[in-house]
């Protein structure tokens, strides 16, 4: 008599499949089954016999508890994005994939529009599909469901499994450690994704600890839109850089401000509602009480969390607002709390979260003083514009502008709304110079005066000044400051280079360099510097 291990892979079953046509659990089929090297039991041949006997000419279809897609349907979705071209940190997921991976999973996440699924789908060009599974997963699942289907798709000879939308498993942050421990190890590459990007930062810090290789999608540099769509310019980064659907209209400049979710100041409250403090709810909610946000717990409870963010980043934005109207920037750091009606552990909580979902990057600011402080870059350009741009109309509707007329009015708000941009734009810059600078650190240097410059540190003692501007004009505000330089000088060392990035043509004059500062940003991912 043949044992039931070799008649269940004759027949292409799984345990699971054998247990529920026997009539029994899958632990109790997995006991009968270890019986092959003793004397068969009566049972252990009865059920041989029924599996032998049964009209069985089809491999039964195993019954998933996620959505789960195998072989043609593979090859619908991958057809789907063949012809969309691939992101830049696409290629650290090919190497998770052709390289060691034993015991660790892979993290694709991110903010919504920023590329995940696309990526997903893109890598099954690279894989066998005959080995390949693709689960799509919701709220009603728990890990349990996940663990069985896996089990399943093992016994089948899958090899990669993509886990889609997997942080909407409620229990996902406290049992993901499976994955990495059990699955990972037994050889299966395991590729996750999902717009949770702090649940997967939490499970990250936690039961995912030194198991993840993280792949983080919110932030796409200047340089990578101008990859994926052509001629962008800087101006259309500014506006609507953050998201990727706005960029695929881009000949349809109307429909594109209509679209994008950063077109303007309802838009972009509702970008915030459904991928900021959606995700900062959903991951509370399905993670343990003891994460470390006990103050966000409550405000949860009293139906106040989700004003309290979209509060935090409106009052972030008229702090900028009101450093350019008022003519200069603060000098120490803000407290938001006072404002807003918070606790200032609230507020250090909510930041930590926006921290957590790369929302904000925090970028160093060094005052002639000697005194230091931390400035929030937004990482999405287009939302920072989007909210500024609306409390500016908030602004100008006032009672002390009434006597303004319509015309000095627009004029005002075109003034502010190009100081505003220089903003962005000096964050824009420092945040690529850090992003790509392997020789030394980029951090804003303020001046008691309020001139605001860029130093790029050198290891030997020497530095870079970049002055930022948003104009054309072929002019520097502040090298000609002989005092300025060299208080800098004296601290920092050699000056190597003074550079002005702007909107104009490239040319030197006077020993000052004017770069097109497109043309900078495009070359920062050749030089690094």
């Amino acid at each position: 008599m043949e044992n039931l291990k070799s008649l269940r892979k004759q027949r292409d079953l799984t345990q699971e499949e054998c247990a529920r046509f026997l009539g029994m659990s899958r632990r109790a089929y997995q006991l009968l089954e270890a019986e092959a090297g003793r004397v068969k039991s009566a049972k252990y041949q009865r059920c041989y016999a029924l599996l032998k006997d049964a009209e069985v000419s089809q491999p039964r279809k195993a019954i998933f508890r996620s959505h789960v897609l195998l072989q043609e349907d593979l090859l619908s979705l991958r057809d789907s994005v063949v012809s969309l071209p691939k992101r830049r940190l696409y290629r650290q997921l090919h190497e998770f994939v052709v390289g060691e991976s034993l015991g660790k999973v892979c993290v694709l996440y991110g903010l919504s529009r920023t590329g995940k699924t696309t990526i997903l789908l893109q890598l099954l060009s690279e894989l066998d599909l005959e080995k390949t599974a693709y689960l799509k997963c919701d709220g009603s699942l728990v890990m349990a469901d996940i663990w069985k289907d896996l089990d399943s798709l093992k016994a089948k000879g899958i090899r990669y499994v993509l886990l889609d939308d997997i942080t909407l498993i409620r229990d996902f942050v406290a049992s993901s450690a499976t994955l990495a421990d059990i699955y990972a190890k037994l050889g299966i590459k395991l590729i996750l994704s999902g717009d949770n990007s702090l649940g997967f930062a939490l499970a990250a810090n936690r039961a995912l600890y030194d198991r993840a290789t993280l792949i983080h999608t919110t932030y796409i540099p200047f340089g990578e839109y101008r990859d994926l769509f052509g001629k962008i310019g800087i101006e259309d980064y500014l506006e609507f850089g953050g998201s990727l659907n706005a960029f695929s209209l881009k000949d349809k400049p109307d429909l594109q401000s209509e679209k994008s979710p950063f077109g303007n100041a309802d838009s972009a409250r509702r970008y915030i509602d459904a991928a900021i403090v959606t995700n900062i709810q959903d991951a509370l909610g399905n993670s343990p009480k003891g994460d470390g946000f006990p103050n966000l717990r409550t405000l949860q409870e009293k139906g106040a969390l989700a004003q309290a963010v979209v509060d935090y980043l409106e009052e972030t934005n008229h702090r900028l607002l009101l450093s350019i109207v008022e003519g200069k920037m603060a000098n120490q750091q803000p407290s938001l709390a006072r404002h807003l009606s918070l606790q200032e552990e609230d507020v250090r909580q909510i930041r930590e979260c926006l921290l957590m979902l790369d929302v904000i990057r925090p970028v160093q600011v060094i005052l002639e003083s000697g005194g230091r402080l931390e400035w929030d870059a937004f990482v999405q350009p287009g939302l920072r514009f989007a909210i500024t741009k609306g409390l500016v109309h908030t602004l100008l509707d006032d009672p002390s502008f009434s006597s303004f007329t319509e015309k000095e009015r627009s004029a005002i708000a075109a003034n502010i709304l190009k100081q505003i941009k220089e903003k962005i734009l000096q964050d824009i810059v420092l945040l690529e110079m850090t992003e790509r600078k392997d020789d030394g650190k980029a951090f804003r240097y303020r001046s008691a005066s309020g001139a605001e410059l860029i130093i790029a540190s050198e290891k030997d003692d020497a530095y870079r000044l970049y002055e930022i501007k948003y104009g054309k004009k072929a002019k520097s505000r502040h090298f000609g400051e002989e005092a300025l330089l060299k208080t800098i000088s004296s601290r920092y060392g050699e000056c190597k280079a003074l550079n002005v990035l702007y909107r104009g043509q490239s040319q030197k004059e006077d020993g000052i360099v004017y770069q097109n500062v497109e043309d900078y940003l495009l070359s920062l991912a050749k030089t690094g510097r």
